[in-house]
C-alpha cells in the first residue's frame, strides 16, 4: 500500500505516519529505491496487535479458563 492507502487503512493522516516514522515509532514499511515508501497490510495489522491494551476483563476471562 502506499501511505495514503495505509493512512486510510489506520485511520490516521499521513502526517501522522510520517511523523511516526522521523521518529522510527509505529508499523514497519518498505522504502524502494526511488524513496517511495511502502506498507504490507500483514506489517499494519501486526502492528495494530503489538499495539492492543489488555484490560481487566480480559485478565479475568482468562483466570476463568483455568
Amino acid at each position: 500500500m502506499d501511505e495514503s492507502e495505509a493512512a486510510l487503512f489506520l485511520k490516521v493522516s499521513r502526517r501522522t505516519q510520517q511523523g511516526w516514522r522521523f521518529k522510527n515509532r509505529g508499523p514497519r514499511y518498505v522504502r524502494l529505491a526511488t524513496g517511495a515508501v511502502r506498507y504490507r497490510r500483514a506489517d499494519l495489522i501486526a502492528w495494530i496487535q503489538r499495539c492492543t491494551v489488555g484490560t481487566a476483563d480480559d485478565r479475568v476471562a482468562a483466570s476463568s479458563k483455568i
